[in-house]
């Protein structure tokens, strides 16, 4: 009668045990799956975060914003630029309207001093030579007065923008490449030079 006892005990142990292990087993399981799906709901919204950070439509405006204001400001420089070049293009064309009208001066100019250098300058003959220096004078005038000027040569030393060296000579009177005579006169109109003088260069 005891030992029948004794078995029905052993197996009622048996069978709690075996019942705790499947339940601790179950529980083991699901505290598993649970853990794993709140990982993947993590991953979820981290990806959810970055998709609503990249396409927060706030930031794109912000950013094509940003791009239309320096194209504005390239766009405004680009102007400005051109706006500077059209006016310097207009104020050359008014400073230098009259350029080949004072070129072809300028040889009416030589034809006079060229008369004077060869005119017979006694007294019987003052009254003509009073008059072409009078033609001279009022060319002169009216080339100053159109910011015609002379350009300086003998003495100068020689630039090859203003002078065109005809003749060299060596001369111990004058430094190296120093004009020491001109042939024929130079112009310039509004600082632009026109008509470079003739010269002779010292070696």
């Amino acid at each position: 009668m005891t030992n029948k006892k004794d078995n029905v005990v052993n197996e009622s142990e048996a069978k709690v045990k075996e019942t705790e292990e499947v339940i601790e087993a179950e529980v083991t399981e699901a505290t598993t799956e649970e853990a794993e799906e709140i990982v993947i709901e993590d991953e979820a919204t981290e990806d959810q975060v970055a998709e609503e950070i990249q396409n927060d439509p706030l930031k794109d405006a912000e950013k094509e914003i940003d791009v239309l204001k320096a194209a504005n400001v390239r766009m405004q420089a680009e102007f400005q630029n051109f706006k500077k070049r059209v006016e310097k293009e207009k104020a050359d064309i008014y400073k230098f309207a009259n350029e080949k009208l004072v070129i072809e001066l300028l040889g009416v100019m030589d034809n006079v001093e060229r008369a004077i250098g060869s005119m017979d300058t006694s007294e019987s003959n003052k009254n003509v030579v009073d008059g072409v220096q009078m033609i001279q004078k009022t060319l002169e005038d009216f080339l100053k007065k159109h910011q015609v000027e002379v350009i300086e040569a003998v003495g100068t030393p020689f630039d090859p923008q203003k002078h065109h060296a005809v003749m060299t000579e060596a001369s111990e009177d004058h430094p190296s490449e120093t004009v020491i005579e001109e042939f024929q006169r130079g112009y310039e109109l509004n600082g632009k030079v026109v008509r470079p003088s003739m010269v002779k260069v010292s070696e």
